[in-house]
């Protein structure tokens, strides 16, 4: 076997050991969904279990499911639109428009882009405490699109 053949061998077993390490969380994730509390508590299993229908039914009936899957659709749709118009409006000011100060205001951006966006959330959580919209919508919308509008700014 020569050197390129032995390189893209170990290449793909890195590839497929890479894969399997990513993959079997997910499967346990799903046979785990098929097994009661007691079976998933005793340990790790490969093989499913019994109780997928019945797992569904309490899902269904102690859950309001169909209103967190609109909450998070609400939330997904709202901060995609907002972030994207609001970085395209700064990517076009910055790319079309020459101001004094751009390169340094450019600059500006790309350094609060630095700052890990979870430094304000204690902040932010006061903030919201204090004006009473704790436990809201809005305050689940203000959050996300706060956070996703300090990233969208990476268009620019």
């Amino acid at each position: 076997m020569n050197k390129f053949k032995l390189k893209k061998l170990f290449i793909y077993v890195l590839l497929i050991l890479l894969l399997l390490i990513c993959i079997i969380p997910f499967y346990i994730m799903i046979i785990n969904g098929t097994r009661s509390s007691s079976e998933i508590n005793s340990g790790v299993s490969l093989f499913p279990g019994k109780y997928l229908l019945q797992n569904y039914q309490n899902l269904i009936n102690k859950l309001n499911i169909g209103r967190g899957l609109l909450n998070s659709a609400i939330v997904a749709i709202s901060a995609t639109l907002l972030s994207s118009y609001i970085s395209a409006l700064t990517a076009y000011g910055f790319a079309f428009y020459k101001f004094p100060w751009r390169g340094f205001l450019l600059g500006v951006v790309l350094l609060f882009m630095m700052v890990p966006q979870h430094l304000g959330i204690i902040g932010y959580f006061e903030l919201l405490n204090k004006i009473n919209l704790l436990d809201t919508r809005i305050s689940l919308f203000l959050l996300v699109n706060f956070f996703t509008m300090e990233r969208s700014k990476i268009l620019t």
